[in-house]
Formats: structure tokens, C-alpha cells, sequence
């Protein structure tokens, strides 16, 4: 398999993670491990959007103190876009 760039910061070091959903498990160097849905990932793509990664990361860390492998749905992932990728869909 192929290397890929992480879906919120976009560096190289990170690894596929299996997932027992449709989406794609992350395991990052600089936001850790979580999880991001099929539909999250086709949306954001689709659309040109990219995180607001400080943010990202901030959802991050509050998924994990409350004890939860972070799951980025697309419901989350709209909120976390960069403010300059104005009119989400």
C-alpha cells in the first residue's frame, strides 16, 4: 500500500489504520491516531476543503481526554474547516 498524507495536517509521517467502518484510520506524528469517515473524507475532497488544523487538533484532544478514539464524521469535519473555505455545504 502506498504512503499517504494525513487528512489534517498533511505530513508524510503518519500510517493507514484498519477501521471497522467505511473510512480510513490515522495514525499520525503530529495529531495522534483517530478516525475520519468515507463520507467525511469524499466531502472534503469533493469540495476543496481543508481543516483548520489548530482547531483539528483541539477536537482532537478533547475527543481523547474524554476517553474516545477520535471519529471525525462529516457533521464534525464542517466545523472544522479552514474559516478561509467559506460556503460549506
Amino acid at each position: 500500500m502506498g504512503r499517504f498524507r494525513c487528512p489534517i495536517c498533511g505530513t508524510d509521517e503518519v500510517q493507514e489504520l484498519p477501521v471497522a467502518h467505511d473510512g480510513l484510520g490515522v495514525g499520525c506524528a503530529a495529531c495522534s491516531v483517530y478516525e475520519i469517515t468515507g463520507e467525511a473524507i469524499e466531502k472534503m475532497f469533493s469540495n476543496s476543503f481543508r481543516y483548520d488544523v489548530s482547531l483539528s487538533r483541539q477536537w482532537l484532544q478533547r475527543e481523547r481526554y474524554a476517553g474516545n478514539v477520535p471519529l471525525m464524521t462529516w457533521q464534525v469535519a464542517a466545523k472544522l474547516v479552514a474559516h478561509s473555505d467559506a460556503g460549506i455545504k
